[in-house]
């Protein structure tokens, strides 16, 4: 059925989020909710305010993810639903904080994006154990404890970034193009047109209609 939630933001603000803005089921069962402000002036991507685990069986709210900065997101789960990496809309530019939380240990885990723009795109392959991120500048990858590993400029703003089931090729869409890198080397391999493609990339399809309905 529909969910509802009231809870407060982080520590020492004074607003409360009642709109899960993204969903993402876990391994576990349980169900992360990316709580969006309950306002009119701020809303919509990089709203986040607050990242909650939800119990759909007992309908209680388990735990609450702790996060650096505010303007969560965007956030991406991997295939396996074992991992979440989350980044701040916000905080932007070289530096940036992306957060990877891994449901097993319901531990996270920092690093840092350097290159450059406001990270509004990142994806993680089938099992979580590679992360990508793009700033619009450059594409950044990261392993499962957010090391650093590649990172190539980018020649155009991107709409999206996905790894390919196998998790050897990350797809960059954005323009009218959509580039194809070997997600190893981060060397250019292929491009294709995107027309139609649009925004794909980062998020959650399938986890919340428009309604506002959770289905877990």
């Amino acid at each position: 059925g529909r969910v509802s939630f009231a809870l407060p933001l982080q520590p020492g603000e004074s607003a409360v989020v009642n709109n899960p803005g993204a969903v993402a089921t876990l391994s576990n069962g349980n169900v992360m909710l990316l709580m969006e402000v309950a306002t009119e002036t701020f809303s919509g991507f990089g709203s986040g305010a607050s990242l909650v685990i939800w119990n759909p069986t007992a309908n209680q709210i388990v735990g609450t993810i702790p996060t650096s900065y505010p303007a969560i997101g965007p956030i991406a789960r991997s295939a396996d639903h074992s991992k979440v990496a989350f980044t701040y809309q916000l905080q932007g530019g070289n530096g940036t904080t992306v957060t990877l939380y891994d449901v097993a240990t319901n531990q996270s885990i920092n690093g840092v994006y350097l290159g450059g723009g406001v990270p509004y795109a990142l994806a993680l392959n089938s099992n979580g154990s590679e992360v990508a991120v793009s700033g619009g500048q450059a594409l950044q990858t990261f392993d499962n404890q957010l090391n650093p590993l590649k990172q190539v400029s980018l020649s155009f703003a991107d709409s999206g970034v996905l790894f390919s089931t196998d998790g050897t090729r990350i797809y960059q869409f954005g323009g009218n193009s959509a580039d194809v890198y070997d997600s190893n080397t981060l060397s250019l391999i292929g491009q294709f047109s995107d027309i139609g493609l649009e925004g794909l990339g980062g998020g959650l399809p399938g986890d919340l209609d428009s309604t506002g309905i959770v289905y877990a």
